[in-house]
């Protein structure tokens, strides 16, 4: 009688076990109609370290799958990442996405249709185009460590697997459950950009007296006041050097800012903020560029074209200058705080 105990108790065992393995593979199984995963599955990570961790480092976050919308009888799903740092602050990003966000800005940018910023208990902000309403994705060069994204190459059957690379570190699965099926606000505060243009001025001052100097003495400059961001901003201009004085009020408005310093700038919320360009603003000059290092030179070695220069020569070499291809790299900014 013992023995017949003890083989029942056997089976059921590996009946719960079995029953345990396929409700792990349905919860993640790729459902065609939810691209993503089983909304409702949320799981979240550790990050891998057994020592202490820098305040601002993100220590655990949780992936969040929601409800699916049909766009163009296309289906896109919700997907929430729910960070939480060390220091205890949290910021969520919630994004609508017709497959899991690429690495790539390129690819991420045609798939995803919102994206949504929570930092705290602040309102919930959506970044979209001036004229189109597409959304509009930070431009700093450090997308690709933005998203968690797997080491290795995820099989169809596992959506989440145990380790991801995020913001440079590694983070383990630390549990997975069902919960209740994410859910985006009803209202966000909706910044419209025009990634297009930038125009704007190189700084946040201006002379305290407009007379002009000839006597090479240094003019009084003094801070730009609210008043007048809000008349550049309403002349049309949308792109500001701005300091930590400046944010209260400016990071709400539709233009892009820059200025604020790796000090000042919570970490890593501010690589979210599509509006925000970084500490430094590299700032080029094409006409004077075309004019430095192809007009002058001209003109001294060849005196025929002193005499037979014109609005239209000096046109086509800016032309040229600007056709020609230029090696660019964009180095992520602020990784490792």
């Amino acid at each position: 009688m013992r023995k017949k105990f003890v083989f029942y108790l056997f089976l059921f065992s590996i009946s719960l076990v079995i029953l345990e393995t396929n409700s792990y593979a349905n919860d993640n199984a790729i459902n065609p109609n939810a691209p993503i995963g089983q909304p409702g599955l949320s799981v979240q990570y550790r990050i891998d370290s057994s020592g202490d961790i820098p305040v601002s480092m993100v220590e655990t976050f949780i992936l969040s799958l929601g409800v699916v919308e049909q766009i163009d009888k296309q289906p896109f799903q919700w997907i929430q990442l729910s960070a939480t740092k060390a220091n205890h602050e949290k910021f969520a990003l919630s994004i609508l996405a017709k497959n899991y966000p690429s690495a790539n800005i390129e690819e991420a940018q045609t798939s995803i249709a919102r994206y949504l910023l929570k930092e705290g208990d602040r309102e919930t902000i959506e970044f979209r185009h001036e004229f189109t309403g597409q959304v509009v994705l930070p431009i700093l060069g450090a997308w690709e460590y933005l998203i968690p994204q797997p080491i290795k190459q995820l099989s169809s059957n596992n959506p989440f697997p145990k380790t991801l690379r995020y913001l440079g570190h590694q983070y383990l699965l630390d549990n997975q459950q069902k919960s209740r099926t994410f859910t985006p606000p009803a209202q966000t505060k909706v910044i419209a950009l025009l990634p297009d243009a930038l125009i704007g001025v190189p700084h946040n001052t201006k002379q305290k007296d407009t007379t002009r100097l000839y006597d090479d003495s240094d003019y009084e400059l003094i801070r730009l006041t609210q008043d007048d961001f809000n008349e550049m901003i309403e002349a049309g201009m949308n792109c500001f050097r701005a300091d930590k004085d400046d944010i209260a009020w400016l990071e709400y408005r539709n233009v892009y800012y820059w200025g604020i310093s790796a000090a000042d700038m919570p970490y890593p919320e501010y690589l979210y903020r599509s509006n925000y360009l970084g500490p430094i603003l590299f700032l080029d000059e094409p006409g004077v560029c075309t004019r430095d290092h192809v007009i002058r030179p001209r003109l001294r070695k060849d005196q025929q074209f002193r005499k037979s220069i014109t609005p239209q020569t000096c046109y086509e070499d800016f032309q040229n200058s600007l056709t020609k291809p230029k090696t660019r790299r964009i180095r992520p900014y602020c990784l490792s705080n």
